[in-house]
């Protein structure tokens, strides 16, 4: 670790809280004309880092850069870390890694996406300075039929963190939006690569990007995005997130959490559309069929599937697709 980052650590350890340069220098074995350079050089990166010799320095309580030091030290336990300014897709380059990179679990995480992505190959909005966009990859030991459960227990660790970090409680959407005060404020997407003759999982990449701040997102998209409010530090945020899911995923077993992913819950008891393959064989008038099928949220399964009644009586549990939620008051 650099003199820099070992000076920044310092910094997140004690923020808010002010540290005489002789203190660090003499904490990291450097001279104070280092800790002075080092300080400089995060100043220029963005840290708010206010005092000086003779006063002493201060990491700024509202200072929220994503540095590497600011969330490895904050780690359960130790894993492969990459932070990035800016980057094309965060699940992207963790793909890339998993070929050159053999070691996991492995985490990527970014300030900015340019080329983010949600289900269904839609854009994902990824400004910097606002938000949190990071991915895992691991190496599974479940079997490929047991996958859909990751997408859940990743919603269960964001709702965790952001209780825990900055104090708001957040919904689910089924299967993989995150909601806080009627807006969309994460998203998930579960990748994974399969072999075909073992029919195991070789590695799977959960990406997850938080909208933390507030954030200027114009159009159609801002209407349904919100942000969790800010007044916290994303390293934080990061760090809960990955402390809590580790042990979701590694068993990957739903007492764990599926109980916790029902609580938050926004769709049980809803009237939805569903949108997505195989509507068309439930609903035989297609201008109903092109505007989503209608159904009642009865459940979520154990293996996270959405247990919906149609209007003819039938039930059927989803695994797949796409809902919305009707605005009007159920019959």
């Amino acid at each position: 670790m650099s003199t820099k980052d070992k000076v920044l650590l310092d910094l997140e350890k004690r923020k808010g809280v002010p540290v005489s340069g002789t203190i660090i220098a003499n904490k990291l074995g450097v001279s104070r004309t280092a800790v002075w350079k080092a300080i400089n050089a995060l100043r220029a990166e963005g840290h708010v880092i206010e005092g000086g010799s003779g006063i002493g320095y201060v990491l700024d309580q509202k200072s929220d850069v994503l540095s590497k030091a600011g969330i490895s030290d904050q780690l359960s336990e130790h894993i492969a870390l990459h932070v990035f300014e800016e980057i094309d897709s965060t699940n992207k380059e963790a793909k890339r890694l998993a070929i050159s990179e053999p070691s996991e679990p492995l985490l990527i995480i970014a300030d900015r996406q340019t080329e983010g992505r949600g289900r269904f190959g839609r854009s994902f909005y990824s400004p910097s300075g606002t938000g949190l966009y990071m991915s895992l990859l691991f190496r599974p030991e479940f079997s490929a039929d047991r996958a859909g459960l990751a997408t859940a227990a990743a919603s269960v660790a964001v709702c965790r963190a952001a209780k825990e970090v900055a104090g708001r409680q957040c919904g689910i959407k089924w299967v993989n939006d995150v909601y806080y005060n009627g807006k969309k404020i994460c998203g998930i997407l579960t990748e994974g690569v399969t072999g075909i003759e073992s029919k195991t999982i070789d590695y799977m990449v959960i990406g997850i990007g938080i909208n933390c701040h507030p954030a200027d997102i114009s159009g159609e998209a801002g209407d349904r995005a919100g942000d969790l409010g800010g007044g916290f530090s994303r390293n934080d945020m990061a760090a809960a997130v990955v402390n809590e899911l580790l042990p979701l995923i590694r068993k990957l077993d739903p007492r764990q959490f599926m109980d916790e992913y029902r609580s938050a819950s926004i769709v049980i008891g809803e009237v939805i559309r569903i949108f997505g393959s195989g509507i068309g064989n439930r609903m035989s008038d297609q201008s109903q069929t092109d505007s989503g099928v209608p159904a009642h949220v009865t459940d979520i399964s154990d293996q996270a599937g959405l247990m919906v009644v149609y209007a003819d009586g039938r039930s059927e549990t989803l695994t797949s697709g796409e809902i919305t939620i009707r605005k009007e008051i159920k019959s």
